[in-house]
């Protein structure tokens, strides 16, 4: 069974979920809280996962994606008679294209009586409004310091430099902290990339400007420090709502999404300087 590092108030929420088994569950959190981990924890309570479905990329270069093709294979799924209570999960549903979208929607305007989904997402705005209303919707919070430091210490890091550079990267997401606690040149880079972010936050224009020119044509490196820029402006809205923050990180996230839909580095780079 799957293990489970959340905040207590969210695993007695989660088991609530146990016993009600909605249609449709849209798990959202900040990316490396662990939704993938969640999602298959609350499918072996529900019944048998017949399918996960998460985005893959059709070339080595390209972006990953979950296309109209893979959500439709799910169509025999929802036809299936079976005594079971049977779940499909779509991780990082943010990925999915339009037309995959629609897809999706019309499965949800159609479900199959013994069929669930879970659907995982860290960006739940660039879902459907549609596909949102017809969804129960969970948010998972990091958990706190404590049961950071706590988790490292079960995965092994004893070095006290290691794990105070864990929390700086990724405190109080569980995924995160074990995929780097396993890969010391990850959890490296990843330093490097938030230190990158901090400072395109704090920057003027023109310090901004630098951080962009040197990303260059870097399609892969540009996306992970806006998701990282997008992280921190989450964390600290969630500490303190402030509607510039709102508006920066809907900027942002229009950014991402021009990325992911290849358009030029430089210029959708350029567009969050300012």
């Amino acid at each position: 069974m799957t293990e489970l590092v959340v905040e207590p108030s969210v695993e007695a929420v989660l088991n609530g979920y146990v016993e009600s088994k909605p249609q449709a569950l849209l798990i959202t959190g900040l990316e490396g809280v662990g939704l993938a981990t969640i999602a298959k924890w609350l499918a072996d309570k529900w019944g048998e996962t017949v399918d996960v479905v998460t985005p893959m990329a059709k070339t080595k270069t390209a972006v990953p994606t979950v296309s109209v093709e893979r959500i439709r294979s799910l169509y025999d799924t929802t036809r299936t008679k079976s005594t079971k209570e049977l779940v499909a999960i779509i991780d990082d549903a943010d990925f999915m294209s339009e037309a995959a979208q629609n897809a999706l929607l019309k499965l949800l305007e159609e479900p199959g009586g013994s069929l669930h989904f879970i659907v995982t997402s860290h960006a739940p705005e660039a879902l459907l409004p549609t596909i949102l209303s017809r969804m129960q919707r969970l948010h998972i919070a990091p958990v706190d310091t404590i049961h950071s430091s706590r988790f490292i210490k079960q995965l092994g890091i004893r070095d006290e430099a290691t794990l105070r550079q864990l929390l700086y990267v990724a405190d109080g997401r569980p995924a995160l902290l074990h995929r780097l606690a396993r890969n010391p040149a990850a959890l490296n880079d990843a330093a490097r990339r938030v230190r990158l972010a901090r400072d395109y936050i704090a920057g003027n224009s023109y310090e901004r400007l630098v951080i962009a020119q040197n990303l260059g044509n870097n399609r892969s490196e540009a996306l992970q420090l806006v998701s990282a820029i997008i992280h921190m402006l989450r964390t600290s809205l969630e500490a303190q709502p402030d509607d510039s923050t709102i508006q920066r990180i809907e900027r942002l996230l229009d950014v991402q999404e021009s990325l992911l839909r290849n358009g030029n580095v430089r210029l959708q780079i350029a567009t969050t300087v300012v």
